[in-house]
């Protein structure tokens, strides 16, 4: 138990040493989150109108060929 503790003291010492060396690796993933995180925004930024779109679009042709089968429909039975 005595040497678990002394080598965790080590390390404990160790990490001081190294705060500005783990300070600046922790910046550097920082900023590696921040841009990928950037690039998934813009695609999302991108991606959620022009799905918005087409699903308009396609609920559109539903209904305005919905709109003939129906016509035509009603058409047979006057005639």
């Amino acid at each position: 138990m005595l040497c678990a503790k002394i080598l965790l003291g080590s390390r404990v010492v160790k990490a001081f040493v190294r705060h500005e060396h783990e300070k600046n690796r922790f910046f550097d993933a920082n900023q590696q989150l921040l841009q990928t995180s950037l690039k998934a925004l813009g695609f999302v930024v991108i991606s959620m109108p022009l799905f918005g779109l087409v699903m308009n679009m396609a609920m559109v042709g539903v209904v305005w060929l919905g709109g003939f089968q129906v016509k035509m429909v009603i058409w047979k039975l006057v005639s």
